[in-house]
């Protein structure tokens, strides 16, 4: 494995300026940016009850400080800092730092393996001491991350004693809450035995976890240290014991006086690690290599979940609630290769059909459902085995019963149809989801759960489900007859238990198709239950939640929508007004039926006292309804007309009435023709100037609020085409400039820079070209506008000279506004004035 590398010194010469502490020398290919990163760390302080200037035996009782630590740049940073005492000058205080650097792709093993590796230096040798100019590059360094004093057999040994074990589990918790309270760990110990616990605690985790876990052997100040693990000394360190350090920067281990922290945080991790380090260490093994299948990345409680996992796919034997856990954890992070194994492991413990599966299903939560079942689509959408696919929809129904079964309020139903809707999008084949989860066995079983409890909400579920089924497969109700009569009977079973069927209409609005058809049935065959119905019924139709045309296609539909027709015309006291559109919604026909004109003749006789009658009647009569009817059918109606009506002046008035009617309407502006020539504009990019002129004379008769509306729709169109100058030539009169440009406001922050440059530069042209009738009003409006935008005007002038050069009354109007808004930075008077005529 390639490390570069850096050493850190007081020296002579180095890669600074001059002379003392700096960088030595240091591997190319560190930026100066890592370069300086590493210097931060690689600071050494004594202790200050240890003298400065030690001989070589007593440097052997200063601590060494052995880091491990993340660059920006992504790669690690892995040193030993070491006391010197004096330096070539003679002055007390110098130490030698010397790191190795490696890529982020290779930190595949635990860094603390290079404790006390040959390769790491403690001093410059004599002949770097003595180099005169800048030293050479360092090369690159191939060695082997191990050593004899950090071995499995050296930390099982350490563990053993002094009740090592216990302290290091919790050592390994601290670990675990790192992310969440931010507390890091501080060790004091023996010197010789703070590589030994490093070791342990990095150890408790896999390689690829590492570069979390940094840490140093030992720091002088550890409230300035970066480290998660951090090693100090009590006497000659900024060490101080005191609530700050204790209660919220650190854990502190003092192992000097056996205090050490319990931390009570439920954590399972740390209890299923050690018993690895006490008895199978090749146990632990086999679980790193476990994690190797997953997509952890980080220290967090999926690593406490990976656990329960790991248990259940080697022995089964964990709790339901355990389960739910390492389920999620196996969604959410196993690889695609090993949730297969995971389901055969499932298979195993809860074969389809056993004992242990229907327990499993009574003690299950939603999450436990959700997590089985996203497993099992999920590998059977991989595989596309048939006995993975058999057993998850098995599951699938079962659970889904068992929720609703167990669901005490509304929440917990509605937890479980998102249950369900949530399978369904997982599910590849959707269609082949709704055949499978609609076959009649399953569907029966649904019924039975529906029956044994046909509580409202719940009979409201299955039918959200049932009919949402129904309208992925598509297909008529002919050819779904065992989910139609699932619909039926669940309508049947909630009935009798509904004060009012609310939750039915909103269904009826959302799958009218099917939900319809079987309420139409209902209502028509079961006389007991028309009165439930019939409101919500008549009301679909009404809102047009319910299609009549739907409806004119089932058997029968017509007798439900003449009911409807009758009980319409009862509520209103204009029924020949409401005769037509009635008719044209409910039966799709133009012409109204002699039965349906002889009720509103019924109704006209029952409001004969009202103040709308008289002109109903005049409606009717002039209607040509009455054509086909014997005159002797329409006796009391004439009887109680000739009452109150002069027949002969009324027909004459009424007929004025009518000629006032059609000329207003024909005075009304038909913008959806002008929308039609704007939808030609985008379609083709084609107008005709015969059509533009005919637009034009549309737009002079509008209101002033129809003009905008539709300059706020045509507009965007116009600028797509590139054909804005069809507005100011065609569409913008004088009177309407000022109308125009209020819409431009309103719309050119939707634009982008150049497309606002072109559109307000041409309507600057031809609002000039229209000055003559415009008040000064607009002309200050738009002054004040551009005196806040004079970047924009500047832009505009620039845009706009070589149309404004040939058109003197144009050119005089746009120098006389420019001046107001630019002052003597006017561009275009500089350009045309005598003395700075544009040539």
């Amino acid at each position: 494995m390639k490390f570069l590398q850096h050493y850190y010194t007081s020296s002579k010469v180095g890669q600074g300026e001059g002379s003392g502490f700096q960088t030595y020398s240091l591997s190319e290919g560190l930026t100066e940016l890592e370069n300086q990163e590493i210097e931060r760390n690689s600071i050494y302080i004594r202790p200050s009850h240890l003298i400065a200037d030690p001989s070589e035996q007593e440097l052997e009782m200063f601590p060494k400080a052995f880091s491990f630590y993340s660059l920006s740049s992504g790669r690690y940073g892995i040193s030993l800092a070491q006391y010197q005492g004096t330096d070539y000058s003679g002055r007390t205080g110098n130490f030698f730092t010397h790191t190795l650097v490696c890529e982020k792709d290779n930190l595949y093993f635990h860094p603390i393996q290079l404790y006390k590796n040959n390769h790491l230096r403690n001093s410059l040798s004599v002949e770097e001491d003595e180099v005169i100019g800048r030293p050479e590059p360092l090369p690159e360094l191939n060695l082997v991350a191990q050593t004899s004093f950090i071995t499995k057999e050296s930390i099982e040994k350490f563990l053993q004693e002094n009740n090592r074990l216990s302290i290091l589990a919790q050592m390994v918790k601290a670990v675990f809450l790192y992310k969440k309270n931010g507390r890091r760990i501080l060790i004091l110990d023996e010197q010789e035995n703070i590589p030994l616990w490093l070791a342990s605690i990095s150890m408790a985790f896999p390689t690829k976890f590492a570069k979390e876990i940094t840490f140093t052997t030992y720091t002088y100040d550890p409230m300035k240290s970066q480290y998660l693990l951090n090693a100090t000394l009590p006497n000659g360190t900024n060490y101080q014991g005191n609530e700050t350090m204790i209660g919220q920067q650190f854990y502190v281990f003092d192992l000097f006086y056996q205090e050490t922290p319990r931390i009570e945080e439920e954590i399972s991790y740390p209890s299923f690690v050690m018993q690895f380090f006490h008895s199978d260490w090749s146990g632990l093994n086999h679980f790193f290599e476990f994690i190797e299948n997953t997509k952890l990345e980080v220290i967090d409680d999926h690593l406490d979940n990976a656990t329960l996992l790991y248990s259940f796919m080697h022995s089964g034997k964990i709790s339901s609630f355990q389960l739910k856990q390492a389920l999620q954890f196996a969604h959410l992070n196993c690889r695609d290769s090993y949730k297969k194994e995971i389901v055969k492991m499932i298979q195993k413990h809860y074969p389809k059909g056993s004992e242990e599966l229907q327990v499993l299903i009574l003690e299950q939560d939603i999450e436990i459902a959700e997590s089985l079942s996203n497993l099992l689509f999920e590998v059977g959408n991989k595989t596309k085995e048939a006995e993975t696919f058999a057993y998850a929809y098995a599951f699938f129904v079962s659970s889904f019963n068992q929720l609703i079964i167990d669901a005490r309020d509304t929440m917990a139903l509605e937890k479980a149809f998102a249950y369900y809707q949530k399978m369904k999008n997982l599910t590849l084949e959707v269609k082949s989801f709704s055949e499978i989860i609609t076959e009649k066995h399953y569907l029966e079983e649904m019924y039975q759960v529906a029956k044994a409890e046909p509580q409202k909400e719940k009979l409201n579920v299955y039918l959200k489900f049932i009919l949402e089924e129904m309208d992925t497969l598509g297909s008529y109700v002919d050819n779904l007859q065992s989910q139609y009569m699932f619909v039926v009977q669940l309508i049947d079973l909630a009935l009798p238990h509904y004060q009012n069927i609310d939750n039915v209409e909103l269904l009826l609005k959302k799958y009218p198709k099917y939900l319809g058809y079987a309420l139409v049935v209902l209502y028509l065959k079961v006389p007991n239950y028309r009165g439930d119905l019939e409101p919500v019924l008549f009301n679909s139709i009404k809102k047009g939640d319910l299609p009549a045309e739907l409806v004119l296609k089932w058997k029968d539909g017509r007798k439900l929508l003449d009911s409807l027709f009758k009980s319409l015309l009862e509520e209103t006291f204009e029924p020949v007004t409401a005769l037509v559109p009635l008719n044209e919604k409910l039966f799709c026909e133009e012409k109204p039926t002699i039965e349906q004109v002889k009720l509103v003749i019924h109704r006209l006789l029952e409001i004969k006292n009202t103040s709308s009658w008289m002109n109903q009647v005049e409606t009717l009569f002039s209607s040509g309804y009455l054509v086909n009817f014997s005159s002797l059918s329409l006796v009391p109606l004439f009887d109680h007309a000739e009452k109150q009506l002069p027949l002969n002046e009324n027909f004459i008035r009424y007929s004025s009435l009518v000629a006032n009617i059609e000329k207003i309407k024909k005075s009304k502006i038909p913008l959806s023709k002008l929308y039609e020539f704007g939808e030609s504009i985008k379609k083709t990019g084609g107008f005709s100037k015969q059509t533009l002129l005919k637009v034009a004379d549309l737009l002079e008769t509008t209101t002033d609020v129809q003009y905008k509306q539709y300059l706020k729709w045509i507009i965007p169109v116009l600028i797509k085409g590139n054909s804005f100058y069809i507005i100011t030539e065609y569409l913008a009169s004088s009177k309407r400039i000022s109308s125009l440009w209020s819409v431009l406001e309103q719309i050119e922050q939707t634009l982008n820079k150049d497309e606002k440059i072109d559109l307000l530069t041409k309507f600057i042209l031809a609002y000039l070209e229209k000055y003559e009738e415009q008040d000064d009003k607009l002309r200050k409006t738009l002054v004040e506008y551009f005196k806040s935008n004079k970047a924009l005007w500047r832009k505009m002038s620039e845009n706009a000279i070589e149309s404004i050069e040939s058109q003197p009354k144009i050119k005089n109007l746009w120098v006389e506004i420019e001046s107001e808004v630019m002052g003597n930075n006017s561009l275009l008077k500089k350009l045309f004035t005598p003395f700075g005529r544009r040539k």
